[in-house]
């Protein structure tokens, strides 16, 4: 009986051994490059957020994201540190598929520089004119930020305005709302 229970015991661990030594032979890594960003995608079938500076080993094949955050620290004036945030729920732009492959390790980088780009038209109603502007929020690898930005646990003021003429001066302020 127990000569029976320890091959039972070696074949089960020579089989965990193999499935482990095939599951590492068919997959690589994902690391998030880019200080501050955490990248959430489906894997295995379940949802996973990888952090900056963490490598985190998965089946080879591709992914694609879920959403993207992006977190900067500020010091406020009590000293007390004040997380911003970004989300993006895409366009992911060249992070729209992520490639992991045998052995490899795949590093995502998105994120600073944020470049903000302004998009907009006039809409005429009458003799009535409206200018309208939009905001967009571009990370490095093209993916698209929503243009709500997040100051520790509530939403940042909107951004100010100022339409000035080629000479500089302002013809129009306001602000941006949300929505």
């Amino acid at each position: 009986m127990k000569w029976t229970m320890r091959v039972a015991v070696a074949v089960l661990l020579v089989g965990l051994s193999a499935t482990v030594l095939l599951s590492a032979a068919n997959g690589g890594k994902l690391k998030i490059v880019t200080p501050g960003m955490v990248l959430n995608l489906t894997a295995l079938g379940q949802k996973v957020a990888i952090p900056a500076n963490k490598e985190v080993s998965l089946p080879s094949g591709e992914y694609k994201p879920a959403g993207i955050e992006l977190y900067a620290r500020e010091m406020d004036n009590k000293g007390k540190v004040v997380l911003w945030k970004l989300t993006s729920s895409g366009p992911f732009g060249k992070l729209a598929t992520i490639g992991v492959s045998d052995g490899q390790t795949t590093e995502v980088e998105g994120g600073e520089p944020i470049t903000v780009k302004a998009a907009g038209g006039i809409q005429a109603q009458g003799t009535t004119k409206t200018l309208y502007v939009g905001l967009a929020y571009v990370g490095k690898s093209g993916e698209m930020y929503s243009s709500v930005v997040h100051r520790g646990t509530v939403r940042a003021p909107a951004p100010q305005v100022q339409v000035v003429d080629e000479s500089g001066r302002v013809l129009n302020t306001g602000s941006f709302e949300y929505g």
